[in-house]
């Protein structure tokens, strides 16, 4: 790839909003929380997300956000976007704005769980309990297997002469 390092990092490690841009890096370094916009008469998901700089905790403000404008949203030009009041979130990862109200979280948990390659770590996530326990008893097996070949190492070299 002909990506420098950095973003090839940087895509794995941060979120896109709506127009692919990376929150959180380059001219986005102080908006590094994606939020998916409420806009009236739309499903929340990617198409309407913006970087912020912390996550809406109620109701009572709103966000500029890509809604049906006309206008190519800018985050450096006001007169783009659309006001759009925002819904009580809290921040999740580091990286996201999580809807509290439970509609809200399971259309946002749907569109995640069906998009690659968050489908991934959405599955890893929901499957994270049996994979340490796999992973601890992998390593507990190899562990007793080593120290059965320590303790009966003399054995198995004089009985194979």
């Amino acid at each position: 790839s002909t990506m420098p390092v950095y973003e090839q990092v940087f895509r794995l490690t941060h979120l896109r909003d709506h127009a692919g841009n990376l929150c959180g890096v380059d001219d986005l370094w102080e908006h590094r929380l994606l939020f998916f916009c409420a806009c009236p008469g739309e499903t929340l998901g990617w198409r309407y997300s913006v970087c912020l700089t912390t996550c809406p905790a109620n109701a009572s403000t709103a966000s500029r956000c890509p809604c049906g404008g006309v206008l190519p949203f800018r985050y450096d030009n006001e007169s783009t976007g659309q006001w759009v009041q925002d819904y009580p979130t809290t921040v999740f990862m580091g990286m996201l704005c999580r809807p509290e109200e439970s509609s809200l979280l399971r259309t946002i948990s749907t569109w995640f769980e069906q998009t690659r390659p968050t489908a991934n770590i959405a599955m890893i996530c929901r499957t994270w309990i049996a994979l340490v326990l796999s992973g601890g008893a992998a390593v507990g097996c190899a562990i007793f297997f080593i120290g059965l070949l320590h303790a009966y190492s003399g054995y198995l070299v004089w009985g194979g002469i």
